[in-house]
């Protein structure tokens, strides 16, 4: 205990406040706390009070009144997902029964919401995820959205893992919550929250943060072959390889051509090597010039006459994984079909992009995309894909070789999946990055 407690002390330091309640809310927050400031006086009228605010950063000078603010603050960048586990590991060592995560900008939606929350999580035993409103577009469950977690889950099935510095801490620990049988989808309690656009343009725009997103695509497909590995789950083992194999041949051209940081960030999560950071890089998407007069092929669903319609339904339930397969199969083949259609470039319609974005990073490496009234374009020849098809072949045989480098790499780590008993250990290896790029030590 003692060295977990120095492990965290390197990390956050105490500013002010003290338990008072059974439940406490994680919120960590920058140095701009306007998006704070609201969010604590929708607290404020909870109807039941039986909770704690814990803010890691920066909180308001006006706190509301009838709330118990607890405040810490980072001593080196902690990232969302280092804030989100030390936040749980802080609320399960001061001794709260419950505790629960809140991005800043993530709101109740009823004066009720909190009480009904933990007593759920009391009645079930799991933790309880409610249901969560990006602005009327999607619905979602996510555990950084008041997912509420009792004692007795920590103590089973761990903490987030902070490792990962930035994106997918929140899947990592659902999965393995589900997998644990400690999961609950709380239907009637509900969030609110901006909605998030996961479009390769706009999740680039956000700059270095997409970079740490990519990199966890690659980690979280790792560490869930560990955890089959060491439960001894085979089918979930084979899955996790698929997985691994597809998310490589997919991103591989795509990386390897478009951008050599991007490439480098790929190769960083197949291998596991999560202490890197990446604020001091950019990625940039180029945007590409199109003659005036040029007439687009416009792909949507549904859209009026003259344009090139095409028709790519979401399926519904359960059609089996080959009747899958063979529907996206049908869906490439008339995608393909649209890249030979007339005109000088290709222009998705933003609906399409949105639901079909695995198709937008190959596609400009043959025609300019537009979206939101840019066009953008590796400026590279069609050749490329050709090149960096072949490129994979040849470097495909190393693959296995690199997934047994990660898991051998994550299993001397020792610090997965972070359990009181490790989280000294993991917390000693996120210190050793955060504080190497310029933290305050």
């Amino acid at each position: 205990m003692d060295g977990l407690r120095v492990q965290l002390e390197r990390l956050v330091c105490h500013i002010s406040g003290e338990k008072e309640n059974e439940a406490v809310i994680i919120i960590p927050c920058g140095t701009d706390t306007r998006l704070l400031s609201e969010h604590l006086a929708i607290l404020s009228r909870q109807k039941k009070k039986g909770f704690d605010v814990l803010i890691l950063g920066h909180a308001p000078s006006a706190i509301p009144p009838g709330l118990n603010i607890i405040n810490y603050r980072e001593r080196a960048p902690l990232g969302s997902s280092g804030s989100f586990s030390i936040g749980q590991m802080l609320g399960y060592f001061l001794g709260y029964e419950f505790v629960a995560n809140a991005d800043v900008d993530c709101f109740p939606c009823s004066d009720d919401f909190l009480g009904a929350l933990v007593e759920t999580a009391r009645r079930e035993g799991k933790a309880v995820l409610p249901l969560s409103n990006e602005d009327g577009k999607k619905e979602v469950y996510c555990i950084n959205r008041y997912g509420t977690v009792p004692r007795k889950v920590f103590e089973k099935s761990g903490f987030e893992y902070a490792m990962f510095f930035k994106g997918a801490e929140d899947m990592d620990y659902q999965a393995r919550l589900e997998a644990d049988g400690m999961l609950f989808m709380g239907k009637g309690q509900k969030t609110r929250h901006p909605y998030l656009s996961m479009v390769l343009f706009e999740v680039a725009s956000g700059g270095p943060k997409f970079l740490y997103y990519y990199r966890a695509g690659f980690a979280i497909h790792n560490l869930a072959l560990y955890r089959a590995i060491t439960c001894l789950r085979a089918k979930d083992a084979l899955l996790s390889a698929g997985r691994m194999i597809y998310n490589y041949c997919y991103s591989f051209i795509f990386s390897s051509m478009a951008s050599p940081t991007l490439f480098g960030v790929m190769l960083d999560g197949c291998l596991m090597d999560l202490g890197k950071r990446y604020d001091r890089l950019s990625f940039a998407i180029p945007e590409a010039s199109v003659d005036a007069g040029a007439k687009g092929t416009v792909l949507g669903i549904g859209q009026g006459s003259g344009a090139a319609v095409i028709y790519l339904e979401k399926w519904k339930g359960n059609i089996g994984t080959l009747a899958k397969i063979r529907r996206r199969v049908s869906h490439i083949g008339m995608f393909l079909g649209l890249l030979f259609a007339p005109g000088d470039y290709f222009a998705p319609t933003g609906a399409f992009i949105e639901k079909y974005s695995f198709f937008i990073p190959y596609l400009m490496f043959i025609k300019p995309v537009r979206y939101k009234g840019k066009h953008y374009c590796w400026g590279k020849h069609p050749i490329h894909l050709l090149a960096g098809t072949a490129l994979l072949l040849a470097t495909l045989p190393l693959f296995p070789f690199m997934v047994a480098f990660s898991q051998l790499r994550i299993l001397a780590a020792g610090d997965y999946p972070p359990k009181a008993g490790n989280s000294e250990k993991m917390l000693r290896n996120f210190a050793s990055a955060a504080l190497k790029e310029g933290g305050p030590g």
